[in-house]
This record gives C-alpha cells, sequence and structure tokens, in this order.
C-alpha cells in the first residue's frame, strides 16, 4: 500500500500540474508548455481549479474532470485525440492553413485536432475588373487582383481594358489589302500577326544603267504607298541614234521632201532622189511625176489617156442641120481635138393659107404638111373640101337668128333646111304683136335690129 500510495502520489502530482496547465491554455494561448506557480501560500484564484485525485488502475474517462465541475463535454478528455493519423501539426497543416489553439490534445503535446483556412482567405468574389487571385483555401481567396496583363504585340494591337494602368484586354483589326497594284501582289503581315494581307510588290527601277548621251525612260507604277516614276527604259538624246547598244552622233540626213513614189508610173516622165536617214544608213531611192507622155494626162499619180467629148447640145456630125455652128471636142484635161456641131437655125411649123390645124367638124378634109420658111415639114394642116348646099328657107323665115334685138311681144320660129350631105341647118321667123304695145301717145325709140334683110323699123322701144 505504500507503494501505491507513492506512485498515486506521483501521479497526482503529475495529474494537478497537466490539468492546472490545460486550464490555463483554454484561458489564454500558451506561449511555453510549463506552468508557472509559486511556493507561497496564497488564496487560490477563481481561474484555478482543484484537480480530483482517483486511483489510476481504478480511473475511467469520466473521472479526469475538476472537482464540483458537471460539465460532460469532452474538453479535458482524449477522445478526439487517440488517433495521431487523425491529428495535425505544424508540419502537416502549413499555409494558409494552421492548427487551432483551442484543439490541442491534452496527453499530445504538440498535436491538434483541427486545422483550418487562415482568417483572412475570405473572399470569393471581386468587383470587375479585379478577380480572385493567390492562393485559395476551401474555395476562398485572400485577396482580388488584376487578371493578367495582355502584351500589345503587333502593329494593329490596341488595349480595350485596363487594370491599375495595366493593359488586361486588346483587339486587333487586321489592315486592309492594297489593291491597283503596278507589279502585282504578295503576302504580308496584316498588322495581327498573320501574313494574310495582299501587298503591292514594291515599284523599283528597271534598268539602272544606261549608255551615255541617252535619258531614261519612266513610267507611272503604283506600290500602294502611291504614284511613282520608275525607269523603264532608255532613248538616245536628240542628235544620236542606237546602235550596237550605245548612241552615235547621228548624220545629216536627206529625207527627199517631195518625192514619194517608190517607182515612176507608166506613160510618165520622172525625177529621183536617194535617201539619206540619220543614222548614216543608206536609203531608197524616191520618184516625183514631172509630166506624162504626149498623148496622157496626170491623175493624181498616174499617166490616162485623153477622152476627148463634145460638150453639151453638140453632136460629132453636122449631117441633117441646115445651119450648123462647131466647137472642139475636148477632154477633160483641157485638151481638144476634132469638131461637133449643133444646128443654129430653130424651125418654126404653120399651115398654108386656107388650112387651119385641126380636121374636127370637118366632114371630107383634105391635108397638107405644116411647113418651116427653110422649107423643112413637120405636122398637118387641114381644110373642108365639101361646101354645103342647103334648101331654101321657107317663105317669111331666114337663115339668121336675132340675138342682139328683144323687144317685148316678139316672137321666134323656126324651121330645118338639110343639104345634101345630111347636114342639117335652121332658119328663123320673127312675128311682133304692135297693135298691142305701141300707142300713138307714146315715144318710142327705134332701135336698127340686123335681120337677114337689113334693117327691121318694126324693131322700137318704148322710151
Amino acid at each position: 500500500m505504500k507503494h501505491s500510495v507513492l506512485c498515486l502520489s506521483s501521479v497526482l502530482i503529475a495529474l494537478i500540474s497537466s490539468v492546472c496547465n490545460s486550464s490555463a491554455m483554454a484561458l489564454d494561448p500558451p506561449s511555453h508548455d510549463t506552468l508557472a506557480y509559486t511556493h507561497e501560500l496564497k488564496p487560490i484564484p477563481q481561474a484555478y481549479q482543484l484537480a480530483r485525485a482517483t486511483f489510476l488502475p481504478e480511473a475511467s474517462k469520466t473521472d479526469f474532470k475538476f472537482s464540483g465541475n458537471t460539465t460532460e463535454g469532452d474538453y479535458n478528455q482524449a477522445t478526439s485525440c487517440e488517433d495521431k493519423s487523425k491529428l495535425y501539426t505544424t508540419s502537416n497543416c502549413k499555409y494558409p492553413r494552421a492548427v487551432v489553439a483551442a484543439s490541442r490534445c491534452p496527453f499530445l503535446a504538440g498535436y491538434y485536432t483541427e486545422c483550418k483556412c487562415l482568417s483572412q482567405f475570405n473572399k470569393t468574389s471581386c468587383t470587375a475588373p479585379y478577380v480572385l487571385g493567390g492562393t485559395s483555401c476551401d474555395g476562398k481567396y485572400e485577396k482580388c487582383v488584376c487578371p493578367a496583363t495582355v502584351s500589345l504585340t503587333y502593329a494593329n494591337d490596341k488595349c480595350t481594358q485596363y487594370c491599375d494602368g495595366k493593359c488586361i484586354k486588346k483587339s486587333c483589326t487586321p489592315t486592309a489589302n492594297q489593291s491597283n497594284c503596278t507589279n502585282g501582289t504578295q503576302n504580308c503581315d496584316n498588322g495581327c500577326g498573320q501574313n494574310t494581307r495582299k501587298c503591292c510588290v514594291a515599284c523599283t527601277h528597271k534598268i539602272t544603267t544606261k549608255p551615255a548621251n541617252s535619258s531614261y525612260t519612266y513610267s507611272s507604277c503604283n506600290d500602294g504607298s502611291g504614284s511613282h516614276q520608275i525607269q523603264t527604259g532608255w532613248k538616245c538624246n536628240p542628235g544620236y541614234h542606237e546602235k550596237n547598244g550605245g548612241c552615235e552622233k547621228d548624220c545629216i540626213a536627206n529625207t527627199c521632201s517631195g518625192y514619194t513614189l517608190s517607182a515612176c508610173p507608166a506613160n510618165a516622165t520622172c525625177s529621183s532622189c536617194s535617201k539619206q536617214t540619220t543614222t548614216c544608213g543608206g536609203g531608197a531611192t524616191m520618184y516625183k511625176m514631172t509630166g506624162c507622155n504626149s498623148g496622157y494626162h496626170q491623175s493624181g499619180n498616174t499617166c490616162v489617156a485623153h477622152s476627148y467629148t463634145c460638150p453639151s447640145g453638140y453632136q460629132a456630125s453636122s449631117s441633117g442641120m441646115i445651119s450648123p455652128v462647131s466647137t472642139a471636142k475636148k477632154c477633160s484635161c483641157g485638151a481638144t481635138s476634132g469638131t461637133c456641131y449643133k444646128e443654129s437655125h430653130s424651125h418654126s411649123y404653120t399651115c398654108p393659107s386656107g388650112y387651119q390645124a385641126s380636121s374636127a367638124g370637118m366632114s371630107n378634109p383634105t391635108s397638107t404638111p405644116k411647113k418651116c420658111s427653110c422649107g423643112a415639114t413637120s405636122g398637118y394642116c387641114y381644110k373642108e373640101s365639101h361646101v354645103h348646099s342647103f334648101t331654101s328657107c321657107p317663105s317669111g323665115f331666114t337663115g339668121f337668128y336675132d340675138y342682139t334685138c328683144s323687144s317685148v311681144g316678139r316672137v321666134q320660129e323656126t324651121a330645118t333646111i338639110t343639104c345634101s350631105c345630111g347636114a342639117k341647118g335652121t332658119c328663123y321667123k320673127q312675128t311682133y304683136s304692135r297693135d298691142n304695145y305701141l300707142d300713138p301717145e307714146t315715144t318710142y325709140t327705134c332701135t336698127c335690129c340686123y335681120t337677114q334683110s337689113g334693117f327691121d323699123p318694126t324693131c322700137c322701144w318704148i322710151d
């Protein structure tokens, strides 16, 4: 029993020390593992409690508690500290986590039952343009940061969004293709890192050397940067000509001005000239007309034979003409040869005395030619060869009709007479009723009326 008491005393002292230690650490996070105590006898503060004494072989987990404490928690019990593989230490609980001091195992120094995220890991979202960044712990982050920056690498890159003065978004618009390229196109950078743009092939001089006494010739070239004049060839300066790839001084030229024919035309007379070029080479012999052979005249650059014709109104013969006049036959070139004629007399045809131009109304006409004073005849003239012989008019009738006298009370009668040829004629008779119209007291003016018998005194007019 003495041994047991000693053992119990040692355990009791250790237990008191351990329990007091645990009680102190629960109040304030420990900075060391040794409990400070005093050798002086002083009243025990309320913060300390007296440990309960229990014989170790008979102790149970529920016996490890403070005297008078009825709390049934496992703060001072080691039920959660039994399996070290499930405990935490500062070695396996690291940033961004840390061991929780209050979860320290009472009988295992340096072991803890809890390992939690540090308090600064409390962010689950950020205000644009910021994003969650840095280390995370259980889906929460310590801070908000700017998104990754982008570099303006290409010529057409433009920043579209900034964060804390740094570019975080950009866009790039490809440069348009070039057009109207004189020398064609080739692939080139589009300003956005792609070799897909069509660019003009650069305008460069086609030639860069030329012979002495010459000048470059130029042409227009467009290569997208504008229009350029590029050297495309050369030509000899005035007074020089090209020869054997160089420029040689000109010779005095003879162009044979006016000599336009390469040969002398037929029936023509010509003069000739030999050309001399400025390039000092011999030229062809050229001709020009000076005239035509006899019987020919010039028409353009040829000689044609004369062709003589009579002027209008003339003919080549005077046959049948009464009084011909003559003139020369003429060529269109003005030359004359031979004679032409025309009639100067103009015929005038008339009918002989007793004849007329028409036979209309004639029962037995005879004809004779119309004659000109020159003796020429043309057409015919006619006269009546039959003379009518009518029967006599009946008594009191005449062969005349009184057209000039018209008297009140006059009556005119007619009678038919015939000729042996069958022709018919008319006889007329006038009668008057004088007693009905003449009054002794009335004054009359008598008009002489023509009748077959001469004057008719019965034809009077009332004044």
